[in-house]
């Protein structure tokens, strides 16, 4: 259960960042406003796909050889987007089609979580590690906010995207570290470590 939670971990602090921007996307466009709303706006509902990508519940059943699960949920997934399709379809055209994508995708996973709950004798509260994903999201979002103005773009053209998008890399990065998730703190040293080796064994 401790590898699970720390998977979780991992996949949220990689996938969590592009989930932010993402939702915010209408603030990089502001000069195409009217033709790529509809764009803009497929991208924010697709964030919640990055976000479900951060639950990965088929290692904890494939560990204990419980596969059939894997197969409900994707049974499950599949007549969940059949009936959204019929329904958002027609209203919402390939707006619809999306939220039938993200609908599937969270009863998919819905159903592997409870099934991985009944397995192991366990409950979301342990299942999940909600304080650490709770602190990540938290260095996401605020992250965000450094972009969030439409003056990146109105201002810098296509240097503004360059510029915002390293800002915010920067900005996630500094604030993982200083809300110390270990995740974080471990590729900071790595990547410390691999900057250092060369010059250590440079000298005499």
């Amino acid at each position: 259960m401790r590898a699970l939670a720390s998977g979780g971990k991992c996949s949220a602090t990689y996938s969590l960042p592009s989930a932010s921007p993402s939702a915010d996307s209408t603030a990089a466009t502001p000069r195409f406003q009217r033709s790529r709303s509809s764009g803009a706006l497929v991208t924010q509902i697709y964030a919640l796909m990055v976000i479900r990508e951060c639950f990965d519940f088929a290692p904890a059943l494939r560990a204990i050889n419980r596969t059939r699960p894997l197969v409900e949920s994707n049974v499950a997934a599949m007549v969940a987007c059949a009936i959204a399709l019929a329904v958002l379809l027609p209203l919402q055209g390939v707006l619809g089609a999306i939220w039938a994508l993200v609908i599937s995708s969270f009863v998919d996973l819905a159903w592997a979580a409870f099934r991985t709950m009944r397995y192991y004798g366990t409950g979301l509260r342990d299942l999940i590690p909600w304080n650490s994903l709770g602190r990540i999201a938290f260095c996401a979002i605020a992250g965000a906010a450094l972009i969030a103005s439409p003056l990146w773009t109105q201002e810098l053209g296509f240097g503004g995207v360059l510029l915002g998008s390293a800002t915010y890399v920067l900005a996630y990065g500094a604030l993982l570290l200083l809300v110390r998730v270990p995740e974080a703190q471990s590729l900071y040293a790595w990547a410390k470590r691999l900057v250092l080796r060369p010059q250590s064994q440079a000298r005499p």
